[in-house]
């Protein structure tokens, strides 16, 4: 399978991450990593998606993730 790096549609300025074009690819490169990683949509450009760690709280079921982070609707 190809890294992270060879995956990335782009690199968001904003944010400080790689981009991907799809939710799906996104996913691919969230299972890479061996530590809690979620998919979300890219505020700034929404065809874009990134891969990032999730918080504690929502790791340990304080919270839902939607209350963490805001709901994406």
């Amino acid at each position: 399978m190809a890294s992270p790096t060879a995956l990335a549609t782009a690199y968001c300025y904003k944010h400080q991450k790689l981009s991907y074009g799809s939710r799906r690819i996104a996913k691919q490169v969230a299972r890479m990593h061996a530590d809690h990683k979620s998919t979300y949509r890219c505020d700034e450009n929404e065809t874009l998606w990134h891969v990032g760690g999730l918080s504690q709280a929502v790791l340990h079921g304080e919270k839902t993730r939607d209350e963490f982070y805001g709901s994406a609707s």
